[in-house]
């Protein structure tokens, strides 16, 4: 769980901080403004270029979900899963810790991260549906402007000061009663992941299964 809301100083911070972490190749849109604006702040991130980069698995990435108030870390289609979250985590570390920023990625991140919410209203039904959700949480009816404009005007220093402790809390022992975690693999990988995150429970896929009543 996220302490800060739509509102909170923190909040673009931690986006921002998410952002420059697992900026990867810049996905296909519709809208070739927009495709323009991502094909020029298209750089990898320090999680592409340390998980996909060294074949750890085909995708790393931690996003932020502000409605939800949670920070999420994915890991997908992972050949070595137990490495490939302890390289995360010490990517994660490395740069809250240290405070480097690479001022290019760092700029990339702020212009992608605007291009995809921007990209959410780019038709009308789409910014119908986030008119109607700012009114349902009360926030001011140019939000994303604003919301876009602290973006740009963010320093690195408050992206490693306020984002980059709150993502690193992902992988504190001592916040296990704030996140949950949850590892699809194969059964040849079940005993390496037991011993690697000793409190996790086993559960056969079939149990997840949900039957309604009749």
């Amino acid at each position: 769980m996220m302490d800060c809301d739509w509102m909170s100083e923190e909040l673009v911070p931690t986006m921002l901080f998410t952002q420059y972490l697992s900026q990867c190749e810049g996905k296909m849109t519709n809208s070739v403004p927009l495709l323009a604006a991502l094909v020029l702040s298209f750089l990898l991130g320090p999680l592409w270029r340390g998980i996909r980069g060294d074949g750890l698995a085909y995708g790393a990435n931690i996003y932020v979900r502000s409605e939800r108030r949670t920070i999420t870390l994915s890991l997908y289609r992972c050949a070595q899963p137990v490495e490939a979250y302890e390289r995360t985590k010490k990517i994660v570390n490395d740069v809250v810790n240290n405070g480097k920023v690479v001022e290019s990625e760092f700029e990339a991140a702020k212009r992608s991260l605007i291009c995809e919410l921007m990209e959410r209203e780019e038709t009308v039904s789409g910014a119908g549906k986030l008119s109607i959700i700012g009114q349902l949480r009360g926030t001011p009816s140019d939000y994303r402007k604003q919301l876009c404009q602290r973006i740009w005007n963010a320093s690195a220093d408050d992206m490693i000061r306020l984002g980059g402790p709150r993502v690193a809390n992902l992988f504190e022992a001592g916040f296990i009663c704030k996140y949950a975690r949850a590892i699809a693999v194969h059964p040849s990988k079940i005993a390496e992941i037991k011993s690697a995150f000793t409190n996790i429970e086993e559960a056969p896929v079939s149990s997840l299964n949900f039957n309604p009543p009749l």
